[in-house]
């Protein structure tokens, strides 16, 4: 009984401390709080109680350095910081409501930096112009004070609170500077952009909500390399855009966060012809529309992504840098009216799961490399396309990949032109190399497509390619000096014959093309046997077609396999490394087996 007394007594102090130590840290929270400048907004007199603060009418001004709590009403009026250039302001928005019709409601002047902490448990709103309806269509008064909250110096917005900006004028959020968010529940409505950091925008958290005219996040200035930039690590974000969802000007960074953004009017409605002409092209682009831009991710220069959860619905790219693209993890679910993931110099995929839903192209690049992930792509046109280039300047050239450049990618010195893919010429030869991870497409035009060469040195890639015969499974630069070869990995290639490509001479694994007598049905069961009875490979087409590209490891020149599509059963003998390959397509090769 006494040692149960005792244990109870202990229990009780420290239930007691407990109760203590969180007394006293939230005296130390008020107290602190109380420390503060109190400004009290209020329509028939606002109230400060300090001098550096001085109210003309329903002008708020801020003259100093230091923390101000900030509550209450004020409507036609504005609150505004004009400090010293090496002063730090924080506002603690305790429950204020600001709107003013012709200009900023939260206007930062001048000063170092000045940081809003949203207080936890209580809601903010800001309004700047007047309510109207917010479309892609809805025009915006650039010359007006760049948002509703409008800053000319660095601002950092953070805190447990709500705050939701409406900014009928121009921007919702926007600074000349940096633009910082940490936290906070922020719902933002504008004619113009979101949130704008001329300079740089980052953000680390927070619950964001986008309902904009233009583009939800951005950054554009060209002053210096450092300037233009957007870098996000966490947070929650769900954008409705007019223009495009994120966009920096230099550099894109994205480690963390959940997206689901839906830009312009979406995949749905965007009309090309699918599958091309006999060429494999069908000359449509969406940069050829006069429309606005309407991309999900986009960057005027490089962009790296290495985690975070996308759900994108875009009108136009889904992801797309003027430079170079490394994916090395993240979710991605991308439906877009035009390509998923292109960059106009190269892209690297190095890990994360891809599921492109619907697109015109899938990925796109000058150069690309495929080292890792999980992707599956379903495009009206090529699947994976390297594209670009100068078909007689290519004349006669060959590989003369060297990785390097990639920051971060594996070195692989049969892989990469580094220098190629950081330029950027459309006149370099276009190359597409896969070393890893596991690749699925389902295409309408060419399956893997590159207007120069193909290597696979790796990974597993099924290509459920055309049903027509202006295309095929596998299209490489014949024309341009290209060559296709296999090195390593697991590659099935279903489709149409007409335009039939396949690995080369120069492969060390073996590979065969067959076309088969027939055709085979979207249901029907593929199957690749050794002369044992043992299956190297079962799938099931989702699409008709006649004409079967395979290579595996597990290919021994000089044996004869099995090929069963269907109800029809073909015998082939592997007489060479690449057996029935075709350079060139238009059938060319033949039906190289015999019917069983």
């Amino acid at each position: 009984m006494k040692k149960r007394k005792a244990m109870l007594l202990l229990m009780g102090c420290a239930v007691v401390s407990m109760l203590m130590l969180a007394a006293s840290a939230a005296c130390a929270g008020a107290e602190d709080l109380t420390q503060a400048v109190q400004i009290v907004l209020d329509q028939a007199g606002s109230t400060a109680s300090d001098g550096s603060v001085i109210i003309s009418g329903s002008v708020v001004t801020i003259t100093k350095g230091g923390t101000y709590a900030v509550s209450g009403t004020l409507t036609e009026g504005q609150l505004r910081v004009e400090a010293g250039s090496s002063d730090k302001v924080e506002l603690v928005l305790s429950g204020v409501s600001i709107s003013n019709s012709t200009d900023a409601a939260l206007h930062v002047e001048n000063a170092k930096r000045v940081t809003v902490r949203l207080q936890s448990g209580t809601e903010n709103e800001i309004q700047s112009g007047q309510e109207v309806e917010i479309t892609a269509d809805t025009a915006a008064d650039e010359s007006a004070s760049g948002g509703a909250v409008y800053a000319r110096d660095d601002l950092t917005i953070t805190g447990e609170g709500a705050l939701t900006v409406r900014g009928y004028i121009n921007n919702g959020i926007q600074t000349s500077n940096d633009l910082v968010i940490e936290g906070g529940v922020i719902t933002v409505q504008a004619v113009n952009n979101g949130l704008k950091g001329k300079d740089s925008v980052t953000i680390t958290g927070g619950e964001i909500t986008l309902i904009t005219g233009g583009d939800g996040i951005k950054s554009d200035s060209t002053d210096s390399e450092e300037d233009g930039t957007v870098t996000i690590s966490g947070g929650s974000f769900v954008m409705t855009c007019g223009g495009d969802g994120v966009q920096a000007e230099t550099m894109m960074t994205i480690s963390g966060g959940t997206f689901a953004m839906t830009c312009g009017s979406g995949s749905a409605g965007v009309s090309h012809a699918a599958g091309g002409n006999m060429w494999g092209a069908t000359g449509w682009d969406m940069e050829d529309e006069d429309e606005p831009s309407t991309k999900g991710l986009k960057s005027g220069g490089d962009m790296a992504l290495s985690g975070g959860t996308f759900v994108i619905d875009s009108r136009d790219d889904a992801i797309h840098a003027d430079g170079s693209i490394v994916i090395t993890g993240g979710d991605y679910t991308l439906s877009t009216g035009d390509d998923a993931i292109h960059a106009d110099a190269s892209l690297a995929v190095e890990g994360g799961d891809i599921r492109i839903l619907t697109s015109y192209e899938g990925l796109e690049a000058n150069q690309i490399l495929i080292a890792g992930g999980d992707i599956s792509v379903t495009a009206s046109d090529d699947g994976v396309n390297a594209n670009g280039g100068d078909v007689m300047g290519m004349m006669g050239g060959g590989m003369g990949w060297k990785m390097g450049a990639w920051g971060g990618a594996p070195q692989n010195d049969s892989a990469f032109d580094a220098e190629s893919a950081q330029s950027g010429a459309s006149d370099e030869m276009p190359n597409l190399c896969i070393t890893g991870g596991s690749l699925v497409i389902y295409a309408e035009g060419d399956g893997l497509d590159s207007n120069g060469n193909i290597l696979v040195e790796g990974g597993t890639v099924i290509v459920n390619g055309p049903e027509g015969s202006g295309n095929g499974s596998i299209d490489y630069g014949t024309e341009s000096g290209g060559t296709c070869t296999i090195t390593g990995g697991t590659v099935l290639a279903l489709g149409a014959a007409g335009m039939a490509e396949s690995f080369g001479s120069g492969s060390t694994q073996c590979s065969f093309l067959q076309m088969l007598n027939g055709s085979f049905s979207a249901g029907d069961e593929i199957t690749i046997a050794d002369s044992s009875g043992h299956a190297l490979i079962t799938y099931t087409a989702v699409k008709r077609g006649n004409c079967v590209v395979f290579s595996s490891p597990e290919l021994i020149q000089g044996e004869t396999y099995t090929v069963t599509a269907g109800s029809e059963k073909i015998a082939v003998t592997l007489t060479e490394i690449a057996t029935g390959s075709t350079g060139g397509g238009f059938g060319r090769g033949g039906k190289g087996g015999r019917g069983i």
